[in-house]
């Protein structure tokens, strides 16, 4: 079986970057994004600044919440775009009758995928960095450094690579362009919202169990079964992964350090395990680490699903599809 390999001068990219450059496309998008984000970062300052004229306090106490509410717009800009740059690439060119004739050339189904991909993070690598000039005024305050800033914009950027390897993966299964971004779409809101659903039945199920084997037995000591590693499937969450980074960096919290009676500084995931699994060390690697080991995981599923829509790209793999299912139909 031969290796995909990664080609620096990929065909497939160079002129994917081409055609967006003369296109009106890309600076459109760079234009509402920063007039949206520039709004938020508008009405967040005059909220701001209501709150210190109502307190008469002068600290800037209040700042890291306008950096706060700019990631969580320029988050949900994200997951809007992505989607829709993401599901077309390969679907665009099937439906142009183009994609034949990539597959004729010498490049391999998966340095046509892997153009195609990196084609779009160049999109959006360009849409965060021009928001850097909004995100900054938190930075002028002294509340965010620029350390920080950029460490936040990497880890939406591995959000961004994410999401958009669902997307290629959608365009290569999927014919249709509008089919592709209405998957991408689901996928998108199965991340953010179905994770954290099955954890919380998780949950759910699990407590309903230890109660029952306490009405029983009464026994009140360490449970049998705890919940608690469900709560690393949030892992595949985009949303946790940036809940997490901006909680550590910033120091946002939901509960007071006092009230868990330790001095481990709790702040980002960390505020969300120490409520809802009692039983899981706060020390654990896995939670002191949550950004990191969520990017990892997110980054290793992106380059699983690659090399699944390159398969699926692949013209003789396609043939012995269409062999078996035109075998199963005579056979039924």
């Amino acid at each position: 079986m031969q290796m995909p390999t990664f080609n620096l001068k990929n065909a497939v990219l160079v002129k994917d970057m081409q055609v967006r450059a003369k296109r009106s496309n890309l600076p459109a998008l760079l234009f509402i994004v920063n007039m949206v984000l520039s709004l938020v970062a508008t009405i967040i300052m005059i909220v701001i600044n209501a709150r210190l004229v109502t307190y008469s306090n002068n600290s800037n106490d209040h700042l890291p919440w306008f950096f706060i509410g700019c990631i969580i717009a320029e988050s949900a800009l994200i997951c809007l775009v992505i989607p829709i740059i993401s599901s077309t690439t390969i679907a665009s060119e099937r439906e142009h009758q183009t994609l034949d004739v990539l597959l004729t050339t010498s490049m391999s189904p998966f340095d046509i995928v892997l153009g195609k991909y990196l084609s779009c993070i160049a999109y959006v690598a360009i849409m965060l960095l021009s928001t850097v000039p909004a995100l900054s005024i938190a930075s002028i305050y002294g509340s965010i450094n620029f350390f920080q800033m950029f460490s936040i914009l990497l880890v939406m950027m591995v959000m961004a690579m994410f999401l958009a390897a669902f997307g290629v993966h959608y365009s290569v299964s999927l014919k249709k362009s509008n089919h592709a971004v209405v998957m991408s779409f689901v996928m998108t809101g199965v991340l953010l919202g179905s994770t954290i659903i099955l954890v919380m039945i998780a949950y759910g199920i699990i407590n309903a169990i230890e109660a029952s084997f306490e009405l029983k037995y009464g026994y009140t000591g360490t449970p049998y079964v705890t919940p608690d590693p469900s709560i690393f499937l949030l892992y595949v969450n985009p949303m946790c992964t940036i809940f997490d980074a901006v909680g550590r960096i910033v120091g946002f919290k939901f509960v007071d350090d006092y009230s868990l009676h330790t001095t481990m500084s709790i702040t980002g995931m960390k505020t969300v395990i120490a409520e809802v699994c009692p039983h899981l060390s706060l020390d654990n690697i896995f939670v002191r680490f949550w950004t990191l080991f969520s990017c990892i995981t997110q980054l290793v599923l992106s380059w699983l699903l690659l090399k699944s829509a390159a398969r699926r790209l692949d013209p003789s793999r396609a043939k012995i599809r269409h062999r078996r299912t035109k075998n199963a139909g005579k056979q039924s």
